[in-house]
């Protein structure tokens, strides 16, 4: 394992082999690191062109090639290294057909195109810790090109302000705690056979969440999308359990759920506010044999304030639990 640097400010010979001799230019380390090495990156640094990851790939065996943001004084502390497309560079990063790549602590912004993507085909295996994206031209994160069913994890990542959608064309990714917030269009548009655990996706200008095959959303909040909180066009199932999906349809009309094919089946929500309904289309709740919609939309059964969507317990809140059949 070999660590190196990248600093844009850097003097010294600038081979990447400390702070002194840093390399100007994350471009460098992406084409030197091998598997299992570590890069740190501090400072800002403005493009002309993306950053392209073509070169080396990191593997199961010898580990990731990780690429880690830090501060000044080169310790990692969440500061993140700022990639500046300065309206010049198509992209900010590119993932150019390698795999097992971790990329921890970034910036993307001012790309004339995404902040993140689109890869090469069948790019896989790569892991975006902290990675903000925002004030992108196109969409703050294009996961197009992808590999099929790719582990492509995102933990604790932002998609804000971008031009287009937060994020696109998904396949297989994992979002774990990710916001994707005022967006121009959709906030996650394309996804297919996805997971979203503790996410938000707030203000966006089209839909919330459009998905296109099997999903899965987990104590998400859905919150004032300009058209449908979950636009479900699903061949099979989407699964929405746990989530907050309010205030949707803000500036033209929309459900909380609305599917246009397939089904969903959604429990222990909590829908208000939304401009077209609740839900539209073959929605199941669970309990599945239940006559009424269970989800919670009144200010009773733990919440202090329903109609504010205040979610403190209240001393006379009960533990609730549902048996479902098995035959």
């Amino acid at each position: 394992m070999t660590t190196y640097y990248v600093d844009p400010a850097a003097g010294g010979s600038n081979d990447g082999t400390d702070w002194t001799n840093a390399w100007t230019s994350l471009q460098s380390a992406a084409d030197t690191a091998v598997a299992g090495d570590i890069v740190y990156c501090r400072g800002t640094e403005t493009l002309s062109a993306a950053i392209d990851f073509d070169t080396n790939d990191g593997t199961a065996a010898g580990g990731f090639i990780k690429f880690l943001g830090c501060n000044a004084s080169g310790n990692v502390d969440g500061r993140r290294y700022v990639l500046d497309g300065d309206s010049s560079a198509a992209a900010c990063v590119v993932p150019g057909g390698v795999d097992f790549v971790w990329l921890e602590n970034f910036e993307l912004t001012g790309s004339t195109g995404a902040g993140f993507g689109p890869a090469t085909a069948n790019t896989k295996d790569w892991v975006l810790v902290n990675v903000y994206s925002h004030s992108n031209s196109g969409h703050g994160f294009d996961y197009y090109n992808m590999a099929s069913l790719a582990s492509v994890f995102a933990i604790r990542c932002q998609a804000i302000n971008n031009g287009n959608r937060g994020a696109a064309r998904m396949d297989g990714a994992r979002f774990l705690f990710c916001s994707f917030s005022d967006n121009a269009d959709a906030g996650l548009i394309n996804t297919e056979y996805c997971m979203f655990i503790g996410c938000i996706v707030h203000n966006n200008g089209s839909d919330g969440v459009e998905c296109d095959a099997p999903c899965w959303l987990v104590n998400c909040v859905i919150d004032e999308n300009d058209d449908n909180g979950i636009a479900a066009g699903v061949g099979d199932l989407l699964l929405s359990i746990g989530c907050r999906i309010t205030d949707n349809g803000k500036d033209t009309s929309g459900y909380g759920i609305n599917v246009t094919s397939g089904r969903v089946v959604c429990g222990w929500n909590f829908f208000d506010g939304n401009d077209s309904g609740t839900t539209n289309g073959n929605v199941d709740v669970i309990p599945y044999d239940s006559d009424t919609d269970t989800n919670e939309t009144s200010g009773t059964e733990g919440y202090t304030d329903g109609a504010s969507d205040d979610f403190n317990l209240t001393s006379e809140a009960t533990l609730r639990s549902v048996a479902i059949e098995l035959d």
